[in-house]
């Protein structure tokens, strides 16, 4: 056992020495992190989630290094983690953030050696909201039960939950439905695209205005209503060296490009259909893309990352640049945005989302969002 000790403060010495040479000139060090959510408690009572999570440096080669952005991101990642899993359990419970997640560091936790090791401690108080608690009749216009819209977050200018409200041109447009009904809306934050049918089918919602695109197998998951946005998917990239360089799709399929589409999305069947020799990495939401995306330019590997997304969505990302491939920026041009409601539509409310959709000219607020 001794010498299985010395030999491993050996090899430990050896990595810091080598570390530390190489990398005294840039001032950074080779570390080892850990982040754990210590408290995730839901009071149900006061409808709040009082949540808490730790991220620690294990080892330090240089001992000036004391923490920071990467210790502070991994504890928010780390909480993230934990309000999916929860949402995913309690279907039935719509989760706010009211404020941003507070950090606050702690030295005295954990001590490296060098007694530098200085821990992140990130705190959040999430509001949680039963979907069924305004079904009372306090909360009832005129009596009817309120519209359940189910919308995902994270979507500038389409659909952001900010703090605790719903901003967007999908939540304007459920609004002006909801208004139609004398029904008040209740936004259902989905996670996902396939979740948005799981929604409806399991009566979590009854619509769905989410940028769903048309496609005969959604219409046989769900009832539709007649479009209201014509667009296409559309590939870019957040490098300025691979947005000017890729001018034709038949670029896209090489083994040198990385493709970034959202799972279970007309992204990626495109990708997979038309571009089968690039590198394909599906990610959970399209949301993630961009985060993906934006990770790997800030790191130097963005060159020959592309992502293909719905043209508006694609509008809207900071820093994004359109590919514009054989003298057009859509890959595709016959996609088509519409609602969905539950199979045989059993609150009839295809007829009043077709009539706002007519009435109101859904159509000009995305085409200005796209920037047509």
């Amino acid at each position: 056992m001794r010498n299985q000790i010395a030999y491993l403060r050996t090899v430990l010495m050896a990595v810091m020495l080598f570390c530390c040479f190489f990398t005294a000139q840039a001032q950074a060090g080779i570390f080892f992190t850990d982040a754990d959510v210590t408290q995730f408690e839901y009071n149900e009572k006061r409808g709040v989630i009082q949540a808490q999570a730790v991220a620690c440096p294990r080892m330090f080669i240089l001992p000036n290094w004391v923490g920071g952005d990467t210790t502070t991101r991994l504890a928010k990642q780390a909480l993230e983690k934990a309000l999916e899993k929860f949402e995913k359990q309690h279907p039935e419970l719509i989760v706010r953030q009211p404020a941003p997640i507070s950090t606050q560091l702690k030295t005295s936790m954990f001590r490296s050696a060098a007694k530098e090791n200085r821990c992140t401690v990130a705190n959040v108080m999430y509001t949680v909201h039963h979907i069924e608690s305004d079904t009372g009749t306090a909360g009832i216009a005129g009596g009817k039960p309120p519209l359940k819209i189910g919308v995902r977050a994270g979507y500038p200018m389409i659909s952001q939950l900010d703090g605790d409200e719903w901003n967007g041109a999908d939540i304007t447009f459920a609004k002006k439905i909801a208004a139609q009904l004398g029904r008040k809306p209740v936004f259902v934050k989905l996670s996902d695209a396939k979740s948005r049918f799981v929604a409806l089918e399991n009566e979590m919602t009854d619509m769905v205005i989410s940028l769903i695109t048309y496609t005969p197998e959604r219409k046989k998951m769900a009832e539709l209503s007649d479009p209201y946005f014509e667009t296409g998917l559309a590939a870019g990239s957040l490098n300025v060296e691979t947005a000017e360089n890729i001018r034709s799709s038949s670029q896209l399929n090489s083994s040198d490009i990385t493709l970034l589409v959202g799972k279970e999305t007309t992204a990626e069947s495109y990708a997979q259909k038309h571009f089968g020799k690039a590198s394909i990495r599906s990610l959970a939401t399209t949301v993630k893309v961009y985060e993906e995306a934006r990770k790997l330019e800030e790191e130097g590997k963005g060159k020959n990352v592309v992502f293909i997304t719905d043209e508006i969505i694609a509008s809207v990302w900071e820093g994004a640049m359109l590919l514009k491939l054989d003298g057009k920026t859509l890959l595709t041009d016959e996609d088509k945005y519409v609602v969905a409601v539950r199979k045989g539509d059993p609150d009839k409310l295809l007829k009043t989302v077709n009539k706002v959709i007519k009435d109101e000219n859904i159509r000009i607020k995305y085409a200005n969002i796209a920037g047509r």
